[in-house]
């Protein structure tokens, strides 16, 4: 089930169980009532779905944070969107505060789900209104993936999604070549009023796509990624110029003959960031943070801005990148390549050694990267004491002072978290031939660093303007949230924590706790344990136009600014500074722009979450065709999940990670006890356990499902209860 599935079952669960109570309710008992715990993607959107039912007067918010639902008053006829539940179809107006109105499937009419509708009224009961659909208002743009059957004399589509109720007869002059039982996608064209049918037209066929392709191009199709940008939007990106060398730029800054510097990692095609750094006569340090300037090329509302809204951001999946934006934005114009002209949006700062901001300015420059760095590269300057490259002094001066920056972020609240990532590199045919883990080093953290410092900074900047303005109310803007963890969820992890041999305090835990226990960890066996399990514990971070900080970084504001090309929150960010820059907006102007701040960061909260779904599912793509070809072959590995039936394996060098059942495990007969997140052999008493070593071996690969079994070889280093 995808995101926008999710989220309509939920909204009709949610408004049913608030039908259902005769009491306001807070929000924890609904979460408990569905099911929902505040680790999860869906409890982020039901909290979501009830900010929208709020705004639209549907239900009331106490000041006790309860919720129920408003009393409603209803016309005889109104319009809005029609959805889809298990058994029936709904209507939920644009511009009023009506409930949802429930439409039978033979009240449809010539609507499918996503249309904008006008509902005619015809039933009213206490808790239910019923309805039937008399026009389509707006059509919404239908692209559905299912798969061909002939049945009887004529050919139909068979949705894969279970939001439409019926089959799609396809005329035999749409089917584009595709055959019975091929796995197609088809676009809704037109109705036909005389057979009452809508007509589609087959516009891809998945089943002649050969090999890994077809594994990889399926994940666009589960996930519902765009697969290219239309015609029109490829001729709009072409129209655009790059920066002329002969020509004057008054309204930016130039900064040419600075030298500026890429880090990125060795396969980017797209640079958003570029770095410089001078010495003051006064001992002080400028910086430049210089972004490339996408506001410059996309204009707000432009078919290519609402492409790259819907889209939110790029999508990096194992074989490919599905970007935001052309391709010819993003590796080109956009992009800060060295030795060319480029325009950059630039948070430039004076900081002393001790870490003090002096002053800063963000303007709209001009710039020319002098050269691009990898990762490897920049790291092995930074650590040769004695290397004479033309850019060691800069490199070393920014390393310098992102980690006494970093230092400084963890003392006052920021969380030490390892993160590592698995990259892999494929053949022509789309075929793993190599497989590493990433880790940070000095060269991602100098980065990652002065990214954060120019976020925190911009972030401020907003409120700057809003004092600058003389403002009652903060100006409308997108921030990143990332909000306490939960405490119950929090203190179950560091109980589970303390079973690895030292007892944590599990009450009252703040940051600086959390950095002693991952420092204890450092260079212990369980530490990539630690860290994942700790990362888990965490609420999930999203975009919102209220500011509520960044619990994580231990930021009181915080933003994206420095993504532009492949993140639509950059791109916002940049347009409303440049904005707000020029002049005081008026009332109704900040109104509207609440409005879009608001839809905006929930959208691309959405986006972001399908494309961390899709990237993961590509990578279990990846890690079943590497284990293939290992089928009979034995590993070591860690546990790192645990279930009822079996744990999951992660096996040492390939990163891949499997199932192995419990009923596999023959040396004893395990029970699990589930209170302590364990399995214990009822004869030796050996324990198994997340972070447990284990030897494996591959007995099965399920390449189109994505799963991997494994069987049972020995425990290593067992340790008993």
């Amino acid at each position: 089930m995808n995101i926008i599935e999710t989220k309509n079952n939920l909204k009709d669960e949610l408004i049913a169980l608030l039908e259902r109570s005769a009491e306001p309710i807070q929000l924890k008992t609904i979460s408990k009532a569905l099911k929902l715990y505040s680790d999860t993607d869906e409890y982020f959107i039901m909290k979501d779905i009830l900010n929208d039912l709020i705004q639209n007067n549907i239900v009331s918010k106490s000041a006790r944070r309860r919720y129920s639902l408003k009393n409603v008053n209803y016309s005889n006829s109104m319009v809005g969107t029609l959805e889809i539940s298990r058994n029936y179809g709904y209507v939920i107006p644009s511009n009023s505060n009506t409930k949802k109105v429930i439409i039978k499937f033979d009240d449809f009419n010539d609507a499918l789900v996503g249309d904008e509708v006008e509902v005619s009224i015809y039933k009213r009961k206490i808790k239910k209104v019923y309805g039937k659909i008399t026009k389509v208002v707006t059509r919404a743009k239908h692209i559905i993936k299912g798969k061909l059957e002939f049945i009887d004399t004529a050919f139909y589509l068979v949705p894969q999604k279970d939001k439409y109720q019926h089959l799609f007869p396809i005329k035999e002059e749409n089917i584009a070549g595709a055959k019975h039982g091929d796995e197609i996608e088809a676009e809704f064209q037109d109705w036909d009023y005389n057979a009452n049918l809508p007509i589609f037209k087959i516009t891809k066929v998945y089943s002649k796509i050969s090999g890994n392709a077809s594994l990889y191009d399926r994940l666009l199709t589960e996930f519902d990624l765009p697969q290219n940008f239309s015609d029109e939007i490829l001729k709009e990106a072409e129209q655009k110029k790059l920066p002329s060398s002969t020509k004057t730029y008054k309204n930016r800054l130039d900064l040419r003959k600075e030298v500026t510097f890429t880090i990125d990692p060795d396969d980017a095609k797209d640079f958003d960031d570029a770095l410089s750094i001078n010495e003051l006569k006064n001992g002080n340090y400028e910086i430049g943070i210089h972004i490339a300037d996408v506001s410059n090329y996309v204009e707000e509302n432009s078919i290519i801005d609402i492409e790259a809204r819907e889209r939110g951001n790029s999508t990096y999946l194992a074989d490919r990148v599905v970007p935001m934006l052309p391709e010819i934005l993003s590796n080109n114009l956009c992009s800060l390549v060295p030795n060319r002209l480029r325009f950059a949006y630039s948070v430039i700062l004076e900081i002393d050694k001790k870490l003090k901001i002096h002053n800063y300015t963000i303007s709209e420059t001009l710039i020319k990267s002098n050269k691009r760095f990898t990762y490897d590269e920049a790291l092995s300057i930074i650590d040769d004491e004695e290397n004479e490259n033309k850019f060691s002094k800069e490199l070393k001066l920014l390393n310098d002072i992102a980690i006494k920056l970093r230092h400084e972020r963890f003392k006052h609240g920021g969380i030490d978290f390892e993160t590592s990532e698995i990259r892999f590199k494929l053949d022509e045919n789309k075929e793993p031939v190599e497989v590493k883990l990433k880790k940070p080093t000095k060269s991602t953290q100098l980065v990652e660093e002065m990214m954060l410092l120019a976020n925190k900074i911009v972030a401020n900047h907003f409120n700057v303007l809003t004092k600058q303005y003389e403002l009652s109310q903060p100006l409308p803007a997108i921030y990143r949230v990332h909000e306490d963890p939960e405490p119950k969820i929090l203190k179950e992890t560091i109980e589970f924590i303390s079973s690895f041999g030292k007892k944590f305090q599990s009450k009252n835990i703040n940051s600086a706790y959390m950095n002693d226990i991952l420092h204890y960890f450092k260079d212990k066996p369980e530490k990539d344990i630690v860290n994942k399990m700790l990362v888990k514990s965490m609420t999930k971070a999203y975009y919102d136009n209220y500011n509520h900080g960044h619990y994580g970084l231990g930021f009181d504001d915080y933003t994206h600014f420095t993504s532009p090309i492949r993140r639509y929150a950059d791109l916002i960010v940049h347009r409303l500074l440049k904005e707000y820059g020029q002049s005081k907006p008026n009332y109704n102007r900040i109104n509207n722009l609440k409005i879009l701040t608001k839809s905006v960061g929930k959208s691309i909260s959405i986006t972001e979450r399908k494309s961390i779904d899709a990237e993961r599912a590509s990578n279990k793509q990846t890690q079943s065709l590497i284990m293939k070809n290992h089928i009979g072959e034995e590993f070591n590995g860690t546990v790192t999940g645990l279930l009822a039936y079996g744990v999951f394996v992660q096996v040492d060098d390939l990163y891949s990670e499997g199932m192995l059942h419990i009923k596999e495990i023959n040396d004893d007969y395990y029970n699990h006890d589930e209170k302590q997140h364990v399995f214990i052999g009822k004869s030796k008493k050996n324990i198994i356990r997340i972070g447990s070593r284990i030897r494996v071996k591959v007995v099965n690969v399920n390449i189109k499902k994505r799963f991997i079994d494994f069987s049972y070889i020995k425990l290593i280093n067992p340790k008993r209860f």
